[in-house]
């Protein structure tokens, strides 16, 4: 028991001898490190004041990235095509695809878009228009769904939202009407203009018929009112059964013709521009701050030359040392 400990002892008294040592090779480095800026002061902030000013020429008519956000409304339900479209778009972007970006007006020298973004902005009410209070799919869509946070609502109901918010990346030379370009990207598919136009046609032969369902309910209540005795209107109405689910008809009609004026007033396209933040100069980091950069880099290559020359003079020595002994 007592060699154990003893053994104990003197590891912890060894490694308190080598703690001790490297501390004090570490106060002798810093030591040595401190007198070398003193001797070469001058050298050291030469280099500091002149790689200050190559930050400054080099930077002061660079043009950062911009950025911007925008709230979109994507409608026909063709959410899943939107989503398709900017995962081309940023694959086409990081390929440097001249040829597929010009023809979309995102191209001037160089992509003038870096990146796309887009999430839904969650609306369970939205959801239940959808689907409705006592839909089964609903039901079942929730229940494979868990609620753990943040926007993983998104992640099953992704493309049955209709309002969406874009982070657009873009480049130095960008402007607002780079946004407009991006937004008629989406709106530029042939294919669904026939898709489009007939939506649209659906929703407009919607309104009309209800607004004449709407006069025909209005002519059976005057009809009815004509029939009442002449001094009717001493006394409150009390409506049968059938006029009760008529008045109750007239009031889910004027509800949905509203929903259905809104939808045709934006619904011009598929992805509609709702509104847009003005374009912000992305300023750079550290790392990206020339003026930073470049006096550190300098002096990073100055003590590189001088560690360098530190060397080769101890080479030179121990070489002519061991010429002297042979």
């Amino acid at each position: 028991m007592n060699t154990t400990n003893n053994n104990e002892d003197i590891d912890l008294i060894f490694l308190f001898k080598k703690l001790n040592d490297s501390f004090k090779r570490i106060l002798i480095a810093a030591y040595k490190f401190i007198l070398f800026l003193i001797r070469n002061w001058i050298i050291v902030l030469s280099l500091v004041l002149i790689g200050i000013l190559w930050g400054y020429l080099s930077q002061k008519d660079v043009k950062n990235s911009k950025s911007t956000n925008a709230v979109v409304r994507i409608n026909f339900g063709l959410g899943s095509y939107v989503y398709n479209s900017i995962d081309i778009l940023n694959t086409k972007i990081n390929n440097r695809d001249s040829v597929f970006l010009s023809n979309h007006n995102l191209w001037n020298g160089q992509p003038l878009i870096k990146n796309v973004e887009i999430k839904p902005i969650i609306s369970f009410n939205e959801l239940l228009e959808n689907y409705g209070n006592n839909n089964k799919t609903f039901e079942i869509l929730l229940d494979k769904y868990e609620y753990d946070g943040d926007d993983s609502a998104s992640k099953v109901f992704t493309f049955e939202y209709k309002f969406h918010k874009l982070k657009v990346k873009l480049s130095n030379n960008a402007t607002s009407k780079t946004l407009d370009n991006l937004i008629n990207y989406f709106n530029g598919n042939e294919l669904l203009a026939s898709y489009k136009e007939e939506a649209i046609k659906t929703d407009m032969e919607l309104l009309l018929s209800n607004k004449k369902t709407i006069e025909l309910i209005d002519k059976v209540f005057q009809n009815y009112v004509e029939e009442q005795e002449p001094d009717f209107s001493t006394y409150q109405i009390v409506l049968d059964k059938d006029l009760t689910g008529l008045v109750e008809k007239k009031n889910h009609l004027l509800d949905l013709n509203k929903d259905l004026q809104r939808d045709i007033e934006l619904s011009k396209d598929i992805t509609v521009l709702l509104n847009k933040s003005d374009l912000v100069e992305q300023q750079p980091g550290i790392l990206g701050n020339k003026i930073i950069v470049y006096p550190f880099f300098l002096l990073f290559m100055f003590f590189v030359f001088a560690l360098f020359r530190k060397g080769y003079s101890v080479a030179k020595e121990m070489t002519l040392e061991e010429r002297k002994n042979a």
